[in-house]
């Protein structure tokens, strides 16, 4: 079998659509989900909707990111059909998963040599913006060192930003303080974040109806149209109705610039971060 030249991977917490991962060829790696049942792996064996309904039951559940030994059977895989391999991992201030694959690569060798590890900067869409332009980049016969380079300058484009309904999963998973919680608590108020320099930090609240919040949230996002690349957009969720997904696609699609507009499932991992209801729009500044 004739090997590609060089493959992309990325964490499972780019959160692209299976259509996505196939047109793109990009494999993902699997984080682990713990509850107390059992350690079960995130989309394949357990779903954002199955954690969600375990919180929503008393129990617990926490993501943990592949360990060392595990991004050494996926790196050692995945070098068997390719010559290069670059892959991309959520941001390192937020998970300890570039941290190991860096430390997979100190055991593997020679075969390391071949492998190239990208920390995004980003979670979930943001994550899977890069994986798709270093797809992009690798199609059109660029080198690894050229996708690295270009990557380490598109993260920075990257603008992602989510709305919760409260600040309980946030809080209990050490996002935001016992501060913020309160006050979300008292007026009832709805958290806007965003990722800046890797992190996840508070940017706003919005406040009344939380349906109302949602689509008044995609439309402040999208306000400023001129400064969105027009390629694509993520509608990324954590349990939103179908109602609510189809107003959002309609606030964006009423600008009439964007070319694709993507609604995705947020991955076990990031939902259980941030609880159900959340909506996120992830998109490209020009």
């Amino acid at each position: 079998m004739m090997k590609n030249r060089i493959s992309v991977t990325a964490d499972c917490t780019s959160d692209l659509s299976d259509e996505l991962l196939k047109k793109y060829s990009i494999e993902t790696i699997y984080f682990n989900i713990v509850t107390g049942t059992g350690c079960f792996h995130d989309l394949d064996e357990i779903t954002a909707l199955n954690v969600l309904e375990l919180i929503e039951n008393g129990e617990t559940a926490r993501s943990l990111a592949p360990d060392i030994d595990e991004c050494i059977k996926f790196f050692t895989e995945k070098l068997e059909t390719c010559e290069e391999l670059i892959h991309i991992t959520i941001s390192s201030q937020i998970s300890r998963s570039y941290m190991n694959c860096c430390e997979a690569l100190k055991i593997m060798g020679d075969k390391a040599k071949r492998i190239k590890i990208l920390d995004s900067q980003n979670l979930s869409t943001g994550t899977g913006h890069l994986a798709i332009r270093a797809s992009k980049l690798a199609a059109k016969g660029e080198s690894s060192d050229a996708i690295i380079k270009d990557l380490s300058e598109y993260r920075k484009r990257v603008s992602t930003s989510f709305l919760v309904r409260n600040a309980d999963y946030l809080y209990e998973n050490g996002k935001v303080g016992k501060k913020t919680k309160k006050i979300c608590d008292i007026l009832d108020l709805h958290p806007i974040l965003q990722i800046k320099n890797g992190k996840i930090c508070l940017k706003f609240f919005r406040g009344g109806e939380y349906e109302k919040a949602q689509i008044n949230y995609v439309r402040s996002e999208i306000k400023k149209p001129d400064i969105i690349d027009k390629d694509r957009i993520f509608i990324t969720h954590s349990g939103c109705s179908v109602k609510t997904l189809e107003a959002a696609r309609n606030v964006i699609e009423e600008k009439n610039i964007i070319k694709n507009i993507y609604i995705t499932e947020a991955s076990a991992t990031v939902s259980s971060n941030c609880g159900p209801g959340t909506i996120g729009i992830i998109y490209i500044r020009k």
